[in-house]
């Protein structure tokens, strides 16, 4: 998987929806347990609080099931699952 640099992020995001006072794009990858308090260091810096997390985490691989990578069957339910379950990481993080 290519990694968008932070600049790319936040120009797509700015061209999308605007600048706005209220808005924090930051990386967050809800695998890593790191991001997830990263992730909610940040916000709480900018912010003062969080008062709602939405986890809108998900992969797609569009293709035959024949054609997956074994990483790429490893990745969905990592993030995936938790994601409809509440993945742990940002629970425990906020």
């Amino acid at each position: 998987m290519k990694l968008r640099s932070r600049a790319t992020v936040r120009k797509a995001v700015t061209a999308a929806i605007g600048h706005h006072i209220d808005l924090l794009a930051i990386k967050l990858d809800v695998t890593r347990l790191e991001d997830a308090h990263a992730a909610v260091a940040a916000a709480v810096t900018k912010f003062g609080r969080i008062d709602v997390v939405v986890n809108n985490a998900g992969n797609f691989y569009a293709g035959f099931f024949e054609e997956l990578s074994a990483e790429q069957m490893r990745s969905l339910p990592s993030t995936t699952t938790p994601s409809v379950l509440g993945k742990p990481s940002l629970r425990g993080a906020v």
